[in-house]
């Protein structure tokens, strides 16, 4: 599935609560790694460890936007 990502003139309402969000699903994917990790699932480790690898891939990027936003089109492919 291709994902599209919204551009970085976002108002900042909609930025925060994808901040937020991005939160959200930080915490609940490392409630279910100590889980996974207690209950010695393996693969299930091995994926969850990989959704945070990716999680902290989009809080570097949403961190970049503020500074891109103000230089028009080249910040708005900033999101992958």
């Amino acid at each position: 599935m291709v994902e599209i990502s919204r551009p970085p003139y976002l108002p900042m309402a909609m930025r925060w609560e994808r901040a937020a969000r991005l939160l959200e699903i930080e915490t609940n994917t490392r409630q279910g790694l100590g889980e996974a990790q207690r209950m010695q699932w393996l693969g299930e480790v091995a994926g969850l460890q990989e959704s945070l690898r990716h999680i902290a891939d989009k809080k570097q990027q949403a961190e970049r936007l503020p500074a891109q936003a103000g230089h028009g089109e080249a910040g708005v492919g900033a999101l992958g």
